[in-house]
């Protein structure tokens, strides 16, 4: 999670008390939704 959040907009919402939560969290269950774009020039 750490290495990936700071990439999300999570990141840019989230509270530092939020980030202290997940830093102390043994374990981190989550869903996560992606949508990758393909751009070609032809």
């Amino acid at each position: 999670m750490a290495s990936i959040s700071p990439k999300t907009p999570f990141a840019w919402r989230a509270k530092p008390s939020v980030w202290s939560e997940l830093q102390a969290a043994k374990i981190f269950a989550c869903d996560a939704d992606f949508q990758l774009m393909v751009w070609r020039r032809d």
